[in-house]
């Protein structure tokens, strides 16, 4: 048999291999599949879920075969990044995760503190948070009667007021996938958002008129916020081009343009632009994609205090397939320095899967959930002093306008914790966002077919952010 034959027969047999149910392959390291999982005993399930018709079809991009390929691993900036050689799809064995049973010291599951969530917004959308204190803001959109703002409400006490509102003009009159993001610091609160046409505004509740950002933002992905010394920064994906541009904006504390930064040479591209913020809403690294077919990229670039991008990006894994448009999330573990990646890609099958890396261990991704459904996926992602907290939509069926739930699910090192399933009093929940409260209580919104909701979630061995505990320990 002549070599290009070999090669030939080696890699059917791989593709082969991947892409199967991950039950199959990587079984899930924290137990039972997602499917024997049971909800909560308090979350109100409906015995029909309806269907849900945001969950759309979405354009796959690239081939269904993994490329075999080397990326060296990187040191920098105390990110330390795996050699990746090659991906395989998501789904595949990992070294110590197939077939192993649950490890002893796994993180446990969270569990809910209130019987029903609290109702915060008469509308369904993606939602945006914030934290101060005690206080949790959560924005989102508002459509009535053709017109459109974007909304913030506070949550304190168990109870939810509006705060204050943003219109919207033009207004998308389509339903919205993605969030607007949301900051409060030293008593403002400062909101990022899009308008129908792509028009990304930054704006002060109870301020002058919005900062116009720019008006090439992709309105299918979230804008992320954070403060930053003298001001804020704001994150937009542009895919007006041949070719996905991944940008930063700096603003002064008076929401003024202070720079614009492409956080990617121009030989490559950038898509999903997420601020790693710290428990403060401060952020000195911002991670993003460079989106291929087959195999894409995702990348990690730090920043100074100001905002001010350092150096050039640094390879965290390559994977393969990612969605279009894709969702990168990372979080930090505060103690180790460690980061937990999470990702949207398309397996052999062309279900969408949500996988979970880590910056400095096996290359191989391992699926946070079943590779079940199809459509859009969303995920968040909340660092913890050990580990991270995971949110993440998973369908009920296998059709893309299937109904969904969330699933929130601790990861610790190599251990995945038990999942806990959410669902809104309608029996539905998509699009999550996680929040944590200076007591350590962790916040979760998300939405159900009408309404966003909000509930609070106890998790072991989280008492307080990174910061206060340190600070705690110091004290006499």
């Amino acid at each position: 048999m002549s070599r290009s034959a070999l090669q030939w027969v080696l890699l059917t047999a791989l593709l082969a291999g991947c892409g199967d149910d991950a039950a199959s392959t990587v079984a899930e390291p924290a137990g039972p599949a997602l499917a024997a999982t049971p909800p909560s005993e308090s979350a109100p399930v409906a015995p029909e879920p309806p269907s849900d018709p945001a969950a759309q079809p979405v354009e796959q991009q690239g081939d269904a075969a993994a490329v075999t390929g080397e990326s060296p691993g990187t040191a920098e900036n105390g990110v330390t990044t795996g050699t990746t050689t090659g991906t395989p799809a998501l789904g595949a064995p990992s070294p110590g995760t197939g077939g192993e049973p649950t490890p002893a010291d796994a993180p446990g599951a969270c569990t809910r503190l209130d019987r029903a969530p609290l109702e915060v917004m008469p509308e369904r959308g993606a939602p945006g948070l914030a934290t101060e204190g005690s206080a949790l803001w959560v924005a989102g959109y508002r459509f009535e009667a053709g017109r459109e703002r974007v909304q913030v409400v506070r949550v304190s006490g168990g109870r939810a007021h509006v705060e204050g509102d943003r219109a919207v003009d033009p207004p998308l009159t389509q339903g919205r996938h993605a969030a607007p993001a949301v900051l409060h610091h030293d008593g403002r609160t400062v909101v990022a958002y899009t308008d129908g046409r792509g028009k990304l505004l930054v704006a002060a509740l109870g301020g002058g008129a919005p900062t116009l950002v720019t008006q090439l933002a992709d309105i299918r992905l979230s804008p992320t916020l954070a403060k930053v010394t003298g001001g804020y920064a704001v994150t937009f994906t542009d895919s007006n081009g041949p070719t996905p541009r991944a940008i930063l904006v700096r603003l002064d504390s008076s929401l003024a343009r202070v720079g614009e930064h492409v956080l990617h040479p121009d030989y490559m591209g950038g898509t999903a632009p997420f601020l790693v913020r710290e428990p403060d809403g401060s952020a000195r690294r911002v991670a993003f994609a460079d989106p291929r077919r087959g195999l894409s990229t995702l990348l990690l670039t730090s920043l100074g205090p100001d905002g001010v991008p350092h150096g050039d990006p640094v390879t965290v894994s390559v994977v393969s397939q990612l969605t279009d448009p894709a969702r990168v999330v990372m979080a930090e573990a505060h103690s180790t320095e460690r980061l937990h990646v999470g990702f949207t890609a398309v397996d052999a099958r062309g279900a969408t899967a949500v996988g979970h890396l880590l910056s400095n261990g096996p290359s191989n991704p391992r699926p946070l959930i079943e590779n079940r459904g199809y459509g859009v996926l969303d995920l968040d992602a909340l660092g913890l002093p050990h580990g991270a907290l995971f949110v993440v939509d998973s369908p009920l069926a296998d059709p893309d306008t299937s109904p969904r739930e969330l699933v929130v699910r601790l990861v610790d090192g190599q251990s995945f914790g038990e999942p806990l399933s959410l669902r809104s009093p309608d029996g539905t929940a998509r699009a999550g966002r996680l929040a944590r409260l200076a007591d350590g209580t962790v916040m979760v919104a998300y939405t159900g077919l009408r309404e966003i909701y909000v509930e609070r979630l106890r998790c072991p061995e989280i008492t307080a952010p990174a910061s206060a505990a340190a600070a705690a320990t110091a004290a006499p």
